[in-house]
């Protein structure tokens, strides 16, 4: 091992089954698979946390 580092072992296990998540109590295709790939907009919820915070330094708050 370079720079003194020392190996690590792993014990390895049975696969665990994967069980799909359920977004809805409905379980309809088109619900499901919007949740499961929606994602978030770093960019613009950092905006919107911004001009609430513009708006609130503006009002005195």
């Amino acid at each position: 091992m370079k720079n003194g580092a020392m190996g690590k072992f792993h014990i390895y296990s049975k696969p665990v089954p994967v069980i799909p998540l359920r977004f809805s109590k409905s379980e309809k295709e088109d619900i499901e698979r919007a949740y499961a790939t929606h994602f978030v907009d770093v960019k613009r919820t950092e905006q919107i946390k911004k001009e609430g915070q513009d708006k609130l330094d503006r009002e005195g708050g």
